[in-house]
């Protein structure tokens, strides 16, 4: 919400790039490499297979809900195991993979 409220779209939000800091009464989740973020929308596609939401896939017009899109794809994965079904047919294109 912080970098979305100053015009920021990080693009790369995956599990690895969310990190715990805790001390003794409090336990935050942080965001790091900024690589692929932006203020101002170019027509690059980046960000870590799986995760990209499908707009910057198919080279369209997106905002920063790109990043909760891929928010989504991470809670799937923690809930379920898996990805998303949508999701998996993107990454075995991006990827070569099989489903």
């Amino acid at each position: 919400q912080y970098i979305h409220s100053k015009g920021i779209i990080h693009r790369d939000i995956v599990p690895k790039n969310l990190l715990r800091r805790s001390n003794r009464d409090n336990i935050e989740i942080v965001i790091a490499d900024f690589s692929h973020a932006v203020k101002e929308i170019d027509d690059k596609i980046c960000g870590t297979p799986g995760f990209i939401a499908p707009e910057i896939l198919n080279s369209k017009p997106y905002n920063n809900k790109v990043d909760i899109y891929s928010i989504g794809v991470i809670l799937h994965l923690m809930f379920t195991g898996c990805f998303p079904q949508e999701v998996r047919s993107m990454r075995s294109i991006v990827l070569g993979e099989e489903i």
